[in-house]
């Protein structure tokens, strides 16, 4: 009896837990986030002790579902840095995870203050971020921050790559992006989102028109040339504006780039941290940039620890766009427990203001006059040209007499007499 009261308690078990999974099933293809987080795991790390949605591996019970971040406690404090592209909204949809804001939230456009409706698909963004525990495992945005990495002057087009020179950075970009640039024409001044690889190609999220009159500007990590020049994304920062940095560094200059040169005069920069200090969790996408003679390693606002790293993929790869899931060590860095090979994104690219812009443009050329029912102005009268005489048929010459045949007489008996000779 025992043994069969037994096996009908673990059949109620298996019941529920069936009908909890399908129940849960279409909360699951309802989340924008999660249709948008299409992954491809690399390599897992040390524990099977994944964490539910994610696979991130935990090493303990106190992560979260649906979030793969380890929450702590349920006060969320030491919170989660998280650093991506904005996929789709319900609230925001960063690398996969699901985080609410509202209009109170502070939110800041390239070191501007704006407004939470200025967040659109497209964007790359820092979020600081509360964890809140329990079964719901939700993300709370304490602060989010727009990051551009090029505002300047298109200086140009390639058709054959598909490709944009913007202030002599090679941009990748969508097609549609791409028609939307090329009918704008070099020197326009366009505004670029998205992460930048080693090599210095930036792969972009988001193509907007930045505006005429604000200053040129780029971001991105600092790296110290041997003549002791600071290059941002293979541009060097000149000028009196630079103050002295680290490798590594995140800056953001603004100035002017002059296209001869192939110089940016700095006007002023600053050199900030992307993602809190007092974040103890992060979640950062993005590739994997080699800095100094040490061969220190970065993401984009964030060293990270090499060990882990290797250990997390085997051998270090530049050339794939990663997101990675951990925490800081004792140094700041993020030391891997996950990291992931994501797919660039398809986005679609925000031509509003552009196309809004054209039809402005059109509407302030001068449109062609029409003359009204009651016009009496006189029109105009077409003059007819005289008709050129014809030229007179010269008579054909009169055709000359033919030669009369005249016939040979021969003298029988003088050819009789030249014979006998």
């Amino acid at each position: 009896m025992a043994i069969e009261r037994r096996l009908r308690s673990r059949s109620w078990v298996a019941l529920v837990g069936a009908i909890a999974l399908l129940c849960s099933t279409p909360a699951l293809a309802n989340d924008p986030c999660a249709a948008n987080g299409a992954e491809q795991p690399l390599q897992l790390a040390q524990s099977d002790s994944g964490i539910s949605g994610t696979g991130l591996d935990g090493g303990d019970d106190s992560g979260i579902g649906g979030t793969g971040l380890s929450g702590g406690d349920d006060s969320g404090i030491g919170g989660t840095g998280i650093y991506g592209t904005i996929t789709a909204f319900g609230s925001i949809c960063v690398n996969g995870l699901r985080v609410h804001y509202d209009e109170g939230t502070p939110v800041e456009v390239d070191g501007s203050a704006a407004s939470a409706s200025s967040l659109a698909i497209g964007q790359v963004v820092a979020v600081d971020a509360l964890t809140h525990g329990g079964e719901s495992g939700e993300l709370t945005a304490r602060s989010v921050s727009v990051h551009s990495l090029l505002s300047g002057p298109i200086t140009g087009i390639d058709e054959r790559a598909q490709m944009l020179d913007v202030m002599g950075a090679p941009v990748e970009v969508s097609a549609e992006a791409f028609a939307h640039a090329a009918q704008l024409g070099v020197g326009s001044r366009v505004k670029v989102a998205g992460l930048r690889r080693d090599d210095g190609v930036v792969e972009a999220s988001l193509l907007t028109d930045a505006d005429r009159d604000a200053p040129d500007a780029i971001a991105g990590l600092a790296r110290i040339e041997p003549n002791d020049e600071i290059h941002v994304g293979g541009i060097a920062l000149t000028g009196g504006g630079v103050p002295e940095v680290a490798a590594g560094d995140h800056l953001r200059a603004e100035g002017r780039y002059f296209v001869t040169t192939r110089r940016f005069d700095v006007q002023q920069v600053s050199s900030m941290p992307l993602l809190s200090s007092d974040v103890a969790r992060l979640s950062v996408e993005g590739f994997v940039h080699e800095i100094g003679a040490e061969g220190r390693l970065f993401l984009p606002g964030v060293e990270v620890e090499r060990t882990s790293l290797e250990r997390a993929t085997g051998a270090v790869d530049r050339a794939t766009r990663v997101r990675v899931t951990g925490s800081r060590d004792r140094f700041g860095r993020l030391r891997v427990e996950r990291l992931q090979r994501v797919d660039r994104p398809k986005l679609e690219i925000d031509t509003m203001r552009a196309r809004a812009r054209m039809r402005a443009q059109r509407a302030d050329r001068p449109q062609k006059i029409q003359k009204k029912a009651n016009d009496t102005r006189p029109t105009r009268v077409d003059i007819l040209k005289p008709e050129r005489p014809q030229k007179p048929i010269r008579p054909r010459p009169p055709e000359r007499p033919t030669k009369p045949d005249i016939p040979t007489v021969i003298d029988d008996a003088a050819v009789r007499d030249a014979m006998r000779r």
